[in-house]
């Protein structure tokens, strides 16, 4: 133990430079702990930005989304909000949970981003892409002794991840990151005209849903229903409802449904969101029967595909596919770029010529004795992932061969 605290002392000794963060020419920036309600008014203002890019904010960086995780995920939780003002203006926010760490038998307070658990597109809610009022932000919690870091998820290669880069140089902090699979999203004009013709899909695929598309309306008189501000009505959600209680999810336990967590979240944000004009519903019938159904979100005006799933029984007809074959004409229709499909990129995405996004979560470490304990536990990890995955690819030679 002596040994431990021995060479964590010499870590932070050798940081004692940057025991604190200074940020220069920012010295009109203010920041303080403040309450979650305080910032309904100036949060979606500061999220709201980058339209029409997957580089820019999803809807997991809106007020509503993260007051759906206040209300369950994080109810017991011990969060921390700090906000930064600028002329008395609020010009960023960094909403984090707090977390507890051990190494070796020693313990210590970490961070996390509210956003940590949203898993899907996230952004950071700064104004102006301005890196100083992040480093302030970094500045003001790191210069408490409590924290050894803080864990954050951004769009790789996004204006968000130059910002936070910049901001964990003028701080000069230590960091680590790590980039996640490849997520998967198309732009509209890309796979349909204007008409509505789905087109620069491969012919099998394009055959496959042309067919399914005529079969279903022959044999179930297929229709497809959207769900937005102009159609307020929970009859979505009951719909969407008796699709999980059909799938596969539902045999392996995993439906919403039979997922409190699932429940609270997507039935809050269809309630809150619907009332902003965000929501945007898509439910397939099959003689008045809900097959098939899309929960999407439109925000920053990027259409992200939250959730979607399919009565198995139907399955050898692709319902998902044939109802986002009705789907994307609309959304080009009504100016939506961009199709977000959220997720790791699998086969199905891939159908539809799907590009790829990554993020990349960074680890930030305070100049501190916590910091340096989990700088340390963030290395041998690292090095034992290293190692693992070095050792697997070896095997595969080994078995190939």
């Amino acid at each position: 133990m002596q040994n431990i605290l021995a060479m964590s002392e010499k870590l932070l000794t050798n940081n004692s430079s940057t025991r604190h963060c200074n940020v220069s020419d920012s010295n009109n920036i203010v920041c303080k702990s403040v309450g979650f309600d305080t910032l309904k008014t100036i949060w979606n203002t500061l999220s709201q930005r980058e339209f029409d890019s997957i580089y820019g904010p999803g809807v997991c960086s809106s007020w509503e989304w993260h007051d759906c995780l206040r209300g369950y995920l994080l109810r017991d939780r011990d969060v921390k909000i700090t906000a930064a003002y600028s002329n008395s203006l609020c010009v960023g926010i960094l909403p984090l949970v707090e977390t507890h760490q051990k190494h070796m038998g020693l313990k210590w307070k970490a961070l996390e981003h509210w956003q940590e658990y949203a898993h899907t597109r996230p952004g950071l809610i700064i104004k102006g892409f301005d890196h100083k009022i992040m480093a302030e932000i970094l500045s003001d919690i790191f210069n408490h002794d409590e924290y050894g870091s803080i864990k954050i998820t951004v769009i790789s290669g996004s204006n968000d991840e130059r910002l936070l880069s910049d901001a964990i140089c003028s701080c000069n902090l230590r960091s680590i990151k790590t980039t996640h699979a490849e997520s998967g999203y198309i732009e509209h004009s890309d796979v349909c005209s204007e008409d509505g013709e789905l087109y620069g899909l491969g012919k099998k695929f394009l055959h496959q849903i042309r067919r399914n598309r005529r079969l279903l309306h022959e044999r179930y008189n297929m229709r497809v229903v959207f769900y937005d501000r102009s159609n307020q009505s929970n009859e979505f959600l009951g719909y969407m409802w008796d699709v999980e209680n059909n799938t596969w999810k539902d045999d392996a336990g995993t439906s919403i449904p039979k997922s409190a967590a699932q429940s609270y979240l997507y039935t809050e944000l269809f309630n809150k969101t619907i009332k902003r004009g965000w929501f945007l519903g898509t439910v397939l019938f099959c003689d008045d029967k809900p097959i098939s159904y899309h929960y999407g979100e439109v925000y920053n005006n990027v259409y992200e595909s939250l959730k979607t799933s399919y009565n198995k029984e139907y399955r050898k007809y692709s319902p998902a596919h044939v109802m986002r074959s009705v789907l994307i004409p609309k959304l080009l229709r009504d100016g939506i770029k961009v199709h977000d499909f959220i997720g790791v990129m699998d086969s199905g995405k891939k159908q539809w010529n799907a590009k790829s996004y990554k993020c990349t979560t960074y680890m930030l470490f305070a100049n501190n004795l916590s910091g340096s304990l989990a700088y340390s536990k963030e290395l041998l990890t690292s090095y034992k992932s290293r190692i693992i995955s070095d050792a697997m690819k070896i095997i595969t030679k080994l078995r190939n061969n």
